[in-house]
């Protein structure tokens, strides 16, 4: 938009470029060969590298960065000034701008992820004095927005000697036909492995087939070498009350290492889940399940169908980490719970503890309180300072003398709690109150209107002499 006033309520309003957010500039040299169309589809992710090859060693680059900085005033383009004490706000009740003049570039504060490998050339465009090495432009993307959450994990995965299914993960790491022949686990790897389907079979469907005892038999020892994942599939869905995406899915999960299951919600994503747990809890491999959801909610659900479906019958056989669950089913899973019952007595009494030293605080801070309310004045202290540090009681006596300025013309200190402490030292005179509740802030302000009263004064003074001679 053109309108000032539309850009700055857009930023103001909009989530993009959050605190945290991580970004990326891509750039490309300018005799940097696009790949095309057909290389794309045959090289995939490959394709750009090969251009690059092509063009002399010259490839497309990416500078990470973090934003640390954002003012939606200055992402909307605005000049922002200096804003005084008082505040304008930005914008004034009528959608002018105050404060503020012109219309220049966005500017956004970020903090790179590699400095000393990016600052120089990020800094020699920033400066216009070179284009990324013969680059058209830079383009910004934002990557995410929940980045300041995940960089602890991403940076201990960084230490990890090897990062697990990097295969599957991480492009450019899969072995050539790996997604079309995805190897088995390896609680499978034993060529007389088998999985039994029989647990999650439905009693009153199997007795409705006609050869309902059949299917259920080769369902209970399914052997994994050789098997015939078409017949498997029409079993499951004849004997338990799966349909076909919802048991192939479930085929995948238990014979192959790694399985992206997705749908749109409704469509039995966390039921499949849920028997997929209950088949590895029947096939006791040795390990334990962990389960990671985006959201709470999805947690909570998971976990109380794995409770529906009798895979965990006490505590400590599942366990629910996090403390934002609004399940009261699941509260003897909690693991703060579990924590606490664990310890029994020893807990309770630091729990005591606790509660008794929180005790202890607040009274001696109420003691605090109260005797900081009958405070020394200055009268009282400065016979004192006189003899012991004169310089000091000297410096108070000056500050006085200040506070007196401003009490006899009329200015009133205003501001945060500090400065109305302040404030009321000053009304009161009380030069020991007004050092101790000050805070330096607010000092400056003051020395600032002092001098300013000082040379109003003068300057009066100096037009009456003019005046009377006049």
């Amino acid at each position: 938009s053109k309108n000032t006033k539309d850009r700055l309520d857009y930023w103001k309003n909009s989530k993009r470029l959050e605190h945290g957010s991580l970004i990326a500039l891509w750039y490309e040299p300018q005799t940097l060969q696009r790949p095309a169309a057909s290389q794309v589809r045959q090289q995939g992710p490959h394709a750009a590298v090969a251009a690059a090859a092509d063009s002399g060693g010259l490839a497309p680059k990416l500078i990470f960065a973090t934003v640390v900085n954002r003012d939606a005033r200055k992402l909307a383009g605005l000049n922002v000034q200096e804003v005084d004490s008082v505040g304008t706000g930005g914008v004034s009740s009528e959608g002018g701008v105050s404060r503020m003049q012109g219309v220049g570039r966005s500017k956004l504060g970020i903090s790179l992820c590699h400095p000393g490998r990016d600052s120089e050339l990020l800094v020699q465009a920033c400066l216009g004095r070179a284009r990324f090495q013969g680059a058209q432009e830079v383009v910004l993307i934002q990557a995410s927005n929940t980045y300041a959450s995940s960089a602890p994990i991403l940076k201990a995965l960084q230490q990890l000697p090897t990062l697990p299914m990097a295969q599957f993960l991480v492009p450019g790491h899969a072995p050539p036909g790996l997604f079309t022949n995805i190897p088995v686990p390896a609680y499978l790897a034993d060529n007389t492995a088998f999985i039994d389907f029989s647990s999650i079979c439905n009693k009153a469907r199997v007795q409705a087939q006609p050869r309902g005892h059949q299917m259920l038999a080769r369902l209970s020892h399914m052997q994994v070498r050789g098997i015939n994942k078409e017949t498997l599939m029409q079993d499951l869905m004849a004997c338990t009350t799966l349909d076909k995406p919802q048991a192939a899915a479930l085929i995948a999960g238990m014979t192959q290492e790694f399985s992206l299951i997705q749908g749109p919600p409704g469509t039995g994503k966390t039921y499949v889940g849920i028997l997929l747990m209950k088949l590895l809890v029947a096939k006791n491999f040795g390990g334990p399940i962990m389960t990671v959801t985006q959201t709470n909610h999805v947690v909570d659900s998971l976990l109380e169908g794995c409770l529906d479906a009798n895979i965990a019958s006490k505590p400590g056989e599942m366990i629910r980490v996090g403390g934002r669950s609004k399940s009261a089913r699941l509260e003897p899973y909690n693991l703060n719970n579990l924590r606490e019952s664990a310890g029994g007595s020893a807990v309770a009494k630091c729990k005591q503890a606790k509660t008794e030293a929180a005790a202890s605080i607040e009274d001696k801070l109420s003691q605090m309180k109260r005797a900081n309310a009958d405070k020394l004045h200055w009268g009282d202290i400065k016979p004192l300072l006189e003899l012991d540090a004169p310089e000091l009681a000297a410096s108070l006596d000056n500050r006085k003398q200040d506070l007196s300025v401003l009490k006899d013309s009329g200015w009133q200190v205003t501001g945060s709690r500090a400065s109305k402490a302040t404030a009321a030292a000053a009304r009161a005179g009380d030069v020991l109150n007004h050092w101790r509740e000050g805070d330096p802030v607010s000092d400056w302000r003051m020395q600032q209107e002092v001098a300013a009263e000082l040379e109003r004064q003068r300057v009066k003074e100096e037009r009456r002499q003019w005046a009377e001679l006049n």
